[in-house]
């Protein structure tokens, strides 16, 4: 069978498989938290080189502020379906690059399916499924597989859209920008032409976005993201978020529980990655995960170490696990082994809870965004309400009728 064929019917497979997530999402879409009260509300209201332009939330947001341009600019009640959409879109890209390029991580088309269901079903993406807000997690996943996806195979289209799609994921958020420094590492090993445009691209973007966390700072404005940056707390969230979490899950057992397991996993994983020093791909790989591990968890602190932080740290690693599994005599050494099992619990649990795990981000019971629009149109005070709805944060949009 033809190689594209193969890769459509895959392709189509991935995009039910996160269909069936939630369909709900697609069928009934929403608006999700700061989506809406922030970059809807801001795009609203003002013209269009302010909504591409203007940061927010202490970095500058590219796609979500394309997402909330493009969505004001329909008709109301259809607003969550363009930024939904366009989420799904950035969701699917993972594994047009996984299909459409060669990488020593999915040679084979044994690894792509492996590399995607690590992608497909990570613990941690319940807070991002299907909004534009945390796309920037999902352009960080996209600019790892970059990372890993070799150039000497690809066409000069593909070189062009790697080169647009690093330039939008540093433009989306500083996840992408962790990645720079092992960017620049890369480049400065392979001297490589492509391999420095890559790099330089992710510079820029790394400059700007710290220009702009420079100023949020002066302002006062990300003081509390700062304020627990204690020693024993950074430590605790680090093993928890990156090295546990990942592979024993979110909910899976008890925080106690899944402390005591630390020590054993992390002895296991440093076992399993003591022959790094063979490969030099893998020691880039690794130093990409510690970096942006530890940067993730100093950014997750001040939001009592947020579960989304830990979903790209948990894909390079579980990626870099994956590499260990000789697919042709699987149970030939004992590393090969180890990786099996170590993936086999994390892509186990993920998809045990893939749909359970949206339990407390998808609720019948919450206001659809249609009917909201219809009491505001006879209610002009009538604040909109939005997703989510928790105890105790519940969130709503105070749109008045614009003057167009």
């Amino acid at each position: 069978m033809d190689r594209s064929y193969v890769n459509i019917f895959f392709l189509i497979s991935v995009i039910l498989i996160i269909i069936a997530r939630a369909p709900s999402l697609l069928l009934e879409p929403r608006f999700w938290a700061e989506e809406g009260t922030i970059y809807f509300y801001y795009a609203y209201y003002n013209p269009w080189y302010k909504v591409l332009f203007t940061p927010q939330l202490g970095y500058y947001s590219l796609f979500p502020n394309i997402a909330a341009f493009l969505a004001q600019a329909v008709p109301l009640k259809y607003s969550p379906l363009v930024t939904t959409y366009l989420a799904l879109v950035v969701q699917i890209i993972p594994f047009l690059i996984i299909l459409w390029s060669d990488s020593r991580f999915w040679d084979t088309y044994a690894k792509k399916i492996l590399v995607s269901l690590i992608i497909i079903f990570p613990v941690s993406t319940g807070e991002i499924w299907l909004n534009t807000i945390n796309s920037q997690f999902y352009f960080g996943v996209i600019t790892f597989l970059i990372l890993l996806a070799g150039t000497d195979k690809i066409s000069r289209l593909q070189k062009w859209l790697f080169r647009i799609l690093l330039l939008v994921a540093g433009l989306t958020g500083v996840v992408s920008c962790f990645l720079t420094p092992i960017f620049f590492l890369r480049a400065y090993q392979e001297k490589n032409k492509e391999y420095t445009r890559q790099a330089v691209i992710l510079v820029l973007c790394s400059v700007l976005q710290f220009a702009v966390f420079i100023s949020f700072l002066l302002q006062d404005k990300l003081l509390d993201r700062f304020t627990n940056l204690h020693l024993w707390k950074l430590a605790g969230v680090f093993l928890l978020n990156n090295f546990i979490r990942p592979i024993l899950g979110f909910h899976s057992l008890p925080k106690e529980i899944l402390i005591y397991l630390a020590l054993p996993l992390v002895i296991c994983l440093g076992w399993l990655f003591a022959e790094v020093r063979r490969d030099k791909n893998t020691r880039l790989v690794l130093a990409g995960f510690f970096l942006v591990a530890l940067l993730s968890t100093v950014s997750s602190l001040g939001l009592a170490g947020a579960e989304r932080y830990s979903f790209l740290p948990g894909i390079i690693l579980l990626i870099l696990i994956s590499s260990y599994i000789q697919f042709n005599q699987i149970f030939k050494t004992a590393r090969s082994i180890m990786a099996v099992i170590l993936l086999f619990i994390s892509i186990g649990l993920g998809i045990i809870g893939y749909r359970s795990g949206m339990a407390n981000y998808v609720n019948a019971e919450w206001p659809q965004w249609r009917e909201e629009v219809v009491i505001w149109e006879t209610t002009p005070d009538y604040n909109l309400k939005i997703w989510p709805q928790w105890e105790g944060a519940k969130w709503f949009i105070g749109l008045r009728k614009r003057m167009d």
